[in-house]
C-alpha cells in the first residue's frame, strides 16, 4: 500500500476567501478541507498575494500592501481556528510531525512576493512572527 502524501507549496486560497467571504470549510474551490483530505495533502501553502495597480481595483483593495498583508494573516489564523480538528499551523517539523500524529493537515503561510514590505525591512521580523 502506498502511503504518499501531498505536500501543496502554493495556493491563492486566501484571496478567495476573503473576496467571497466564505471558509475553507465551506468554499467549492481548487482548495478546501474536504478535498484537501480526499488529496491526501499533508501540507498546504496558502501564499498572500498582493494586487498592486490596476490589479488592486479588479480585487476591490483600498488598503496597502502592509495592511493587506496583517489581514490575510489574520484570515489565515481564523479559518485554521474555525477548522482546527482538520488543519492546523506548521512552523517546524515538530509542528509537522505533531499535525500527522493527530490526523491533521499542516499548514503554513507564505507570501507569493515581498510587496508587502514596501521597502521597510523591519516588518520581515513580523512575517517571521506571523509564521511566513
Amino acid at each position: 500500500m502506498n502511503d504518499m502524501r501531498v505536500v501543496d507549496m502554493h495556493c491563492d486560497t486566501l484571496l478567495v476567501l476573503r473576496m467571497t467571504g466564505r471558509n475553507l470549510d465551506d468554499i467549492n474551490g481548487h482548495i478546501n478541507i474536504e478535498k484537501l483530505r480526499r488529496g491526501g495533502a499533508l501540507l498546504q501553502s496558502f501564499a498572500v498575494f498582493t494586487p498592486t495597480g490596476p490589479e488592486a481595483k479588479i480585487y476591490r483593495l483600498s488598503e496597502s500592501p502592509w495592511e493587506y498583508f496583517l489581514s490575510c494573516a489574520e484570515l489565515f489564523n481564523a479559518q485554521l481556528q474555525r477548522c482546527s480538528a482538520d488543519i492546523a499551523p506548521m512552523r517546524s517539523m515538530v509542528d509537522l510531525r505533531r499535525n500527522m500524529a493527530e490526523g491533521k493537515i499542516s499548514a503554513t503561510l507564505t507570501l507569493e512576493d515581498a510587496v508587502c514590505l514596501d521597502g521597510d525591512i523591519s516588518r520581515v521580523q513580523r512575517l517571521y512572527d506571523e509564521g511566513v
